[in-house]
C-alpha cells in the first residue's frame, strides 16, 4: 500500500494563482467601476439644464482634486494601515455611496453641485485606495511584473467600461450606470478578500500624520530623479486632463453623437492600453531611458490625431486611433515609471513616496480639467484641443535622462495571494 505522504507528493499541487495577477483581477475590478463614473458623471452632467464645458470641466476637477489637497496626508495614513485592509474598506465605501447616488438619480435629484460633491468624495476614497495599492506594489520581488499585472487589469477595464457606461445610460438611464459603477467596487472587495496581505517592513518611527506627510515629500523633491519623473508625469496628466474634458463636451455636444458612440470611441483608450502592457513586456530588455523618453515622443505624436479629426465615422477612427496609440504609450511609460520609483522607496516610506509624486502627477489634473473647458468655452473646442496636443512635446525635455536598469529592492516580504 502506497503511504499517504507518498501518495500526495506524487500529485501535482493544487494551482495557486500567482499574486501579480489576482492583485490585478481586483484592480480591474475597481478600475472598471472607476470608468463607469468617469463617463456617467460627465454624461449625466451635459444633459442638466445650462450645463457648458466649464460645467464638465469643474465636475470633472472636483474628482481629481483630492490627491492635491490631501494626496500627502492620505500617503502618511496608507503607511499605517495594512494595505489590503485599507483597499476593502475604500472600494466597500464607494460602492456605498454610488448605490446612494443610483437612488438619487432613479427619483431624478442629481444636480451639478452633487454631482460634484459625489466626485470630489470618490476622488478622496480612490485616493486612499491607490496609495495603498502602490504600497503593495513596491514588495513584490519583480515590481515590472506587478505593475503591468495591475495595469493590465486596469486598461480592460477601460476597454470594457465605458461602452458598457454609454449602453446602460442609454438603455436605461444613469441610475443603471452607477449601480453598474457601485456593483463593480463590491466586486472588487470579494478579490480583495480572497487574497493574503503581504508582509511589510515597519514604519521609519511614528510622528505625527502632518509629519509624516511632509517627510513623503521632502524625500521626493530632494531627490533628483524622483522630482523630474513626478514634474514630468503632472505636466503630461495637465496636458491629458484638458483632451479628456474637451473630447467628452466635442463629442456629446458639439458633434452630438450618441453615449452609446462616446463609450465605444472611449473603449478604443483600452485597448491600446492592453496593447502597452503587451509592448511593456517585449521592450523589457531595453533601457529606462529609451523606453520612457521615446514614449513621451509617441504619446505627443498620438495626441495631435485628435483634434485634426472632423465630424463623422472618418473621424471617429481618428479618434480612436489617437487614444488607442496614446493610452498605449502611457500604460508603457507608467510599468517603467512606476517600478523605478518604487525600486526608490525607503521601507515604510513607499505609499507617501507615492503620493507625494502623485500630488504634483494627479494633482494637475484638475487645473488641466478646468483650464481646458474654460479654453473650450472662450476659443472653441477644437482649437483647445489642439493646444493641449501640441503642450505634450515638451515632456521629454522635463525627463531629461533616466538611469539605467536594476535598483535595489526596498527591504520587506513579497505579497503573496
Amino acid at each position: 500500500m502506497t503511504p499517504p505522504t507518498a501518495l500526495a507528493s506524487a500529485l501535482p499541487p493544487a494551482p495557486v494563482p500567482s499574486a501579480p495577477s489576482a492583485l490585478g483581477q481586483a484592480a480591474a475590478l475597481s478600475a472598471a467601476g472607476q470608468q463607469l463614473g468617469g463617463l456617467s458623471l460627465p454624461v449625466i452632467a451635459s444633459t442638466l439644464p445650462g450645463s457648458t464645458a466649464l460645467t464638465l470641466g469643474l465636475i470633472t476637477a472636483a474628482a481629481f482634486l483630492p490627491h492635491l489637497l490631501l494626496g500627502l496626508l492620505l500617503g502618511a495614513a496608507a503607511d499605517r494601515l495594512p494595505p489590503r485592509a485599507a483597499m476593502l474598506g475604500m472600494n466597500v465605501a464607494r460602492g456605498a455611496l454610488l448605490l446612494g447616488a443610483a437612488g438619487l438619480a432613479h427619483a431624478g435629484a442629481l444636480s451639478a453641485p452633487l454631482l460634484a460633491g459625489m466626485a470630489l468624495l470618490l476622488g478622496s476614497l480612490g485616493a486612499l485606495h491607490d496609495a495603498s495599492t502602490q504600497r503593495w506594489l513596491a514588495h513584490f520581488e519583480d515590481r515590472r511584473d506587478a505593475n503591468r499585472a495591475v495595469q493590465a487589469g486596469e486598461q480592460a477595464a477601460l476597454a470594457a467600461a465605458p461602452g458598457l457606461s454609454g449602453l446602460l445610460i442609454a438603455q436605461a438611464g444613469a441610475a443603471a450606470a452607477l449601480l453598474g459603477e457601485s456593483l463593480s467596487f463590491l466586486a472588487a472587495s470579494l478579490r480583495l478578500l480572497g487574497l493574503r496581505a503581504p508582509v511589510l517592513a515597519g514604519r521609519d518611527g511614528r510622528g505625527t500624520l502632518f509629519g509624516d506627510a511632509a517627510r513623503g515629500m521632502v524625500f521626493v523633491w530632494r531627490h533628483g530623479l524622483l522630482r523630474r519623473l513626478a514634474v514630468t508625469a503632472a505636466f503630461v496628466n495637465f496636458a491629458r486632463a484638458m483632451t479628456f474634458t474637451l473630447l467628452s463636451f466635442h463629442l456629446l455636444r458639439v458633434w452630438q453623437v450618441t453615449p452609446v458612440v462616446m463609450g465605444l470611441t472611449l473603449t478604443v483608450g483600452g485597448l491600446g492600453g492592453l496593447a502597452g502592457a503587451s509592448l511593456s513586456r517585449r521592450l523589457s530588455g531595453v533601457p529606462d531611458d529609451r523606453v520612457m523618453r521615446g514614449g513621451l515622443l509617441a504619446l505627443a505624436g498620438a495626441g495631435l490625431l485628435v483634434p485634426l479629426a472632423a465630424p463623422g465615422a472618418l473621424g471617429l477612427a481618428l479618434i480612436m486611433l489617437g487614444r488607442a496609440a496614446g493610452t498605449a504609450c502611457v500604460v508603457t511609460y507608467n510599468i517603467r515609471q512606476d517600478a523605478l520609483r518604487q525600486s526608490l522607496s525607503p521601507a515604510g516610506m513607499e505609499a507617501r513616496v507615492a503620493t507625494a509624486s502623485r500630488t504634483l502627477l494627479w494633482g494637475s489634473l484638475p487645473l488641466g480639467a478646468a483650464l481646458g473647458g474654460w479654453l473650450g468655452t472662450v476659443m472653441g473646442t477644437q482649437e483647445a484641443l489642439t493646444a493641449a496636443a501640441l503642450l505634450v512635446f515638451a515632456a521629454p525635455l522635463l525627463l531629461g535622462r533616466a538611469p539605467v536598469q536594476g535598483m535595489p529592492a526596498p527591504t520587506g516580504q513579497p505579497g503573496t495571494a
